[in-house]
């Protein structure tokens, strides 16, 4: 039988595989950003100091997250009015768009700072996009997935974007390999990763086109067509869903940073601080984003039997324990063992916590108000403190102050532990 069993009912199989190839190519064409950074400062900001520079386009890249409550609420809304398959498509459609336009942005040689400017609405477009993606996911697959298998079933949509993020990540390195050697990067190549991310959302928008909506929301779709703006908020104002999303802003907190500061930034402070080559960091990120995949479905399934409260400390505990001794190591450089001793080591723990706690806030709010309510609850957080993480670590150590990127990272790690802390179980709860 295995552990992941059809339910012919649902389909959940290839629900599960819809949404998850949604997250995949969401997240690959949202981060080609990111790994490219580097190539895009000297593009976008060619008259800036190259430290500068990449301070300046992580701040493009924090728009794409200040966008997300914006596209919280819009897309929550929607979720909850005309189903969670329909939403997932214009997710996905919107997030395409800007991926094909990017294609053919003038830089900076064309058409000066208005460059920085088209692509900063281009990617506060994809940000709104990623913003229904991933929340809306995790409530589908949630209300589609048997009770005991839960945690495994929604820890697919964090695996599923990790191996969006490692998609990104080689076929930048491909792209950045093969059109060096060409001489092409600078003026054609880099385009190529935003092209193929536009093919790959269209292939998506086709599938999921084909899937069924979730049965839970079809059962209770006239009850939430009743659930005005006004009334969703007299009903998150009260004061046990009140504490339920302060537990999850405080859960995404910890998510949102550490997710930014391993995976993100990382490799743009190999290049820049410790000057690896482009090579070296994202294929060491890439090596890293696998065992972070695989060691999120761990968590997903280790929480369908020690619940999602217990593993959740844990984690949160051994990271804050041992980021400081791992970073420290880390940020000088000295050896390229210690480096892959502190990726491996956090993706491992952290894996374990985002399958976890990711199952937990899909199951934390009633069905009435499950979309509008995960979605502000984890997007608003998720912008602030995701949005700005690269960009406050560059400008932390732009002044070689490596100790305070430990001293953030344990602070907000403790706070995810006490939020965990004073959560609720909820692996046993009925969706």
């Amino acid at each position: 039988m295995g552990i992941l069993k059809f339910n012919s009912s649902s389909n959940i199989f290839l629900t599960v595989l819809g949404s998850g190839l949604g997250n995949v190519v969401e997240w690959y064409s949202f981060l080609a950003y990111a790994y490219l950074t580097p190539v895009l400062s000297k593009l976008f900001f060619p008259d800036v100091a190259e430290k500068q520079s990449i301070i300046y386009m992580f701040l493009i890249f924090a728009i794409g997250f200040l966008a997300r409550p914006v596209g919280a609420v819009f897309f929550g809304y929607l979720g909850d009015k005309i189903g969670r398959r329909k939403t997932l498509v214009w997710s996905q459609t919107l997030m395409a768009i800007p991926s094909l336009l990017i294609c053919f942005i003038p830089t900076h040689e064309q058409i000066g700072f208005y460059a920085a400017i088209i692509l900063s609405i281009l990617r506060f477009i994809q940000g709104f996009s990623i913003a229904g993606e991933y929340t809306t996911s995790l409530c589908y697959i949630a209300e589609v997935s048997p009770k005991k298998r839960r945690g495994l079933y929604v820890s697919t949509v964090p695996s599923s974007t990790a191996i969006g993020i490692l998609i990104s990540s080689f076929i930048t390195l491909g792209i950045i390999h093969y059109f060096e050697e060409n001489n092409a990067l600078y003026t054609y190549g880099w385009r190529v990763s935003f092209f193929i991310g536009f093919l790959l959302n269209v292939v998506v928008i086709l599938i999921r086109l084909f899937l069924k909506e979730s049965s839970v929301y079809t059962e209770k779709k006239k009850e939430l067509g009743k659930i005005n703006f006004k009334k969703f908020m007299s009903l998150v104002f009260k004061k046990d869903v009140l504490k339920k999303v302060g537990i999850v802003v405080l859960l995404v907190i910890g998510y949102s940073y550490f997710y930014q500061l391993i995976y993100i930034w990382n490799p743009s402070y190999l290049e820049t601080y410790l000057k690896k080559t482009s090579e070296f960091s994202l294929s060491i990120n890439g090596f890293a984003m696998i065992i972070f995949a695989l060691c999120i479905l761990l968590g997903g399934f280790l929480s369908d039997y020690f619940g999602r409260k217990k593993i959740i400390m844990i984690t949160s505990v051994l990271i804050t324990i041992s980021f400081a001794p791992l970073f420290y190591f880390f940020s000088q450089g000295i050896d390229d063992n210690y480096i892959y001793l502190y990726l491996i080591l956090l993706s491992i723990l952290f894996g374990i916590y985002v399958g976890s706690s990711s199952t937990m806030f899909s199951e934390i709010f009633d069905t009435k108000i499950r979309a509008k309510a995960l979605s502000l609850a984890y997007n608003i957080p998720y912008a602030i403190v995701g949005g700005l993480t690269p960009a406050m670590l560059s400008s932390v150590l732009l002044h070689g102050a490596y100790y305070y990127v430990i001293c953030i990272t344990v602070v907000v790690m403790f706070i995810a532990f006490l939020a965990s802390f004073f959560a609720k179980e909820t692996y046993k709860n009925s969706m």
